[in-house]
């Protein structure tokens, strides 16, 4: 399992727990033979999750807001910054 491995989990929820329908391009709602799909965000499921695996859970809506707090985590910062070194050394 990954708690095994030097690894950090970062997991982003995107969604509400109220829930909703999904549009389709052509707008009309994503549906099975049994009726509309109804789908919600298991939140306290995720922040479980990440929390037995050492980990980060945030709630997005992918505003430039929610995109600026993930990615001033640290590990994404260092992650960064590693890419930038392999860059300059290959390139």
């Amino acid at each position: 399992m990954v708690k095994n491995y030097n690894v950090d989990i970062e997991i982003i929820g995107v969604g509400t727990q109220e829930g909703s329908t999904i549009a389709l391009p052509n707008g009309q709602l994503l549906q099975t033979q049994q009726g509309v799909i109804h789908v919600s965000l298991p939140e306290q499921k995720l922040k479980n999750f990440a929390s037995e695996l050492n980990g980060h859970y945030f709630n997005s809506s992918l505003s430039s807001q929610d995109i600026q707090q993930i990615l001033s985590r640290p590990v994404l910062n260092d992650l960064t910054f590693t890419e930038s070194k392999i860059s300059r050394c290959n390139g």
